[in-house]
């Protein structure tokens, strides 16, 4: 449309630089202002027009926000975990962190393509104020992720119902040791042993045996030693 005007106007100028008659001159003039004016509300309309397309992301990136919202309400009810420290929850979130990740992300290349195209100033600060709302946006995400993360206890990324276990959990649980603590006056030994049952061999019975006899021997006899040199020995 403005292309238009320009060619009607530059029309209208060159009839005007050939009339010599003053009331003629005068009307082409009039007409010349009147498209002047039209072109300069034309191109208001486009430049309204191109920042109002900026925004129009916003519609499609908000609802694919609220399905996550969705989404999470209808894992808590599925799972009927309502403790948001769960670690399913807690990793279902990190899932969607990081999605929320991707789609700024994507929304932030697309701009950044459309600015070197931008027809005015207005324009491109428009473009540019849009990326910084979406990095901030962006950076809020990943400040989401490494907030779970700190007590997830490495549960990221476990299957639902998972629980991460201790290397002490995982040695009790087993049954692989026992830890003792044999006191004898004023001296206190802490053992930890293989564990023992019926399939245990008498050899196997006197090595444990003989452990125990050496280890509260051997406390006693540091114990003097400590109590003179306390700084000489590190506690453990």
């Amino acid at each position: 449309q403005v292309e238009i005007y320009n060619k009607n106007i530059s029309s209208l100028q060159k009839e005007l630089s050939t009339t010599d008659d003053v009331e003629g001159q005068n009307t082409i003039n009039r007409e010349i202002m009147d498209l002047q004016n039209k072109k300069y509300q034309a191109q208001l309309n486009q430049i309204a027009l191109r920042l109002s397309d900026i925004g129009l992301y916003k519609e499609d990136m908000n609802i694919s926000l609220d399905k996550m919202d969705v989404d999470y309400l209808k894992k808590k009810v599925d799972t009927g975990i309502t403790d948001e420290s769960n670690p399913i929850l807690k990793n279902f979130r990190i899932g969607q962190y990081n999605e929320q990740v991707s789609l700024f992300s994507g929304e932030i290349a697309k701009l950044q393509a459309k600015l070197p195209n931008a027809q005015s100033e207005e324009e491109a600060k428009a473009i540019q104020q849009e990326i910084r709302d979406l990095q901030k946006q962006q950076y809020q995400a990943q400040l989401g992720i490494l907030d779970e993360m700190k007590n997830t206890g490495g549960t990221f990324n476990l299957p639902d119902g998972v629980k991460a276990m201790t290397y002490y959990e995982y040695m009790t649980r087993n049954n692989t040791q026992s830890t003792y603590t044999v006191q004898q006056g004023e001296t206190n030994v802490t053992i930890s042993l293989p564990n023992v049952n019926d399939g245990t061999s008498a050899d196997k019975l006197k090595t444990i045996g003989k452990s125990i006899g050496e280890g509260i021997s051997q406390g006693r006899a540091l114990r003097p030693q400590m109590l003179q040199n306390p700084y000489g020995y590190r506690t453990v």
